[in-house]
């Protein structure tokens, strides 16, 4: 009998340190996945700026600047639901590659 406790403590001993790397694990990827987000986001905030460059006086101008703004005010918080659905609300002017960008980060969600 006293085999059995001293294997039953090992396994539950055992299973709290596969507890704690498990929860320690998640705690990283999650980390990295948010800082990749961030960057990703980042590098779109970055080239949308580039583009808009010389063309204030166009008519999407002002559409897409905002949402490059309310980019800028998404990626300073920590959650990602919040992110998404500043990714979600991207205006129909948007050109083509911006689109492609866009549904490549939330692949990463």
């Amino acid at each position: 009998m006293d085999n059995f406790y001293s294997i039953l403590i090992d396994i539950v001993v055992l299973g709290f340190f596969g507890l704690l790397y498990y929860t320690w694990q998640k705690g990283r990827i999650i980390k990295a996945s948010k800082a990749q987000i961030k960057a990703e986001i980042s590098d779109l905030i970055y080239e949308l700026h580039e583009y808009l460059d010389g063309k204030e006086q166009t008519s999407e101008y002002q559409e897409l600047n905002s949402f490059a703004l309310a980019l800028e005010k998404c990626t300073e918080q920590e959650e990602f639901g919040p992110m998404e659905r500043c990714l979600s609300s991207s205006p129909n002017q948007l050109p083509a590659r911006f689109r492609a960008d866009i549904s490549k980060i939330k692949a990463l969600f």
